[in-house]
């Protein structure tokens, strides 16, 4: 380069309120908290309200910025990954992206939730969350932490939360929730990743089954991963990856 370009300095427009005050105390999902913006910017949160999420974009103060290899503790003989491949904290420029539900606001006081961010954290930036120019159905990243790999209950919050996002208030529909609890026994006892293009399902009912279906493992019913076959009975999903195969029945 032909001469060093000089940054700005960075404003911090607000702070997260939250109980917990450590990253590591963090639930996998997120949780409930409070985006307190600055008295100064306060005219910034104008029509704010227009939005169900928004995106923060904070500074994470107390994350490491010397490594550029990231290795998840406990994984030994995984490959180090680039934070640039990665959305570790610890990295050159610690910025965080994440977007959460807005709840309500009151004054300067944003309440939120689905929040991964501790109490104190600086944020920079608040943006809305636009639907369908933020959220790319289709795609699709490989080389991160393999989800068949978690423990159950992490599999369920990382299920659960994606099924939240994809149908809202229609994730709490029995069918729908039957379709996460049999995703999840593909994803175990298959050892596939819920998005892999291997893995194909039918399912014996459409509706929010099939609907919950296509979000947990990005499908669509074009690309055939998910049929709608129906039959007569309980509810049954029937998922095939490669030459194996396993039949979940609805629970009762």
């Amino acid at each position: 380069m032909a001469g060093r370009m000089s940054l700005p300095r960075l404003r911090i427009v607000g702070r997260i309120r939250s109980r917990h005050r450590s990253p590591s105390s963090i639930p996998g999902g997120g949780g409930p908290a409070e985006a307190v913006i600055a008295p100064r910017f306060a005219a910034g949160l104008r029509g704010i309200e227009g939005s169900s999420h928004l995106i923060l974009v904070a500074w994470l103060d107390r994350a490491r910025r010397g490594a550029l290899t990231v290795r998840r503790p406990g994984e030994r003989g995984v490959q180090a990954l680039g934070v640039f491949a990665t959305r570790c904290p610890a990295r050159p420029n610690p910025v965080a992206v994440t977007v959460a539900r807005l709840l309500g606001r009151r004054g300067r006081t944003l309440r939120l939730d689905q929040v991964d961010l501790a109490d104190g954290t600086p944020l920079i930036d608040v943006k809305p969350y636009v639907p369908g120019a933020d959220a790319v159905f289709a795609a699709r990243r490989s080389g991160g932490r393999p989800r068949a790999r978690l423990a159950g209950e992490d599999l369920a919050g990382f299920l659960e939360r994606e099924l939240e996002n994809h149908l809202g208030p229609d994730a709490a529909r029995p069918a729908a929730r039957a379709a996460l609890r049999a995703v999840a026994a593909a994803v175990r006892d298959l050892g596939v990743e819920p998005r892999d293009p291997a893995l194909r399902v039918t399912v014996s009912r459409g509706g929010a089954a099939a609907d919950a279906l296509m979000g947990l493992l990005g499908a669509t019913l074009a690309s055939g991963r998910v049929r709608v076959v129906p039959a007569r009975g309980p509810l049954t999903f029937r998922f095939r990856v490669r030459r194996r195969r396993l039949v979940v029945p609805a629970r009762r």
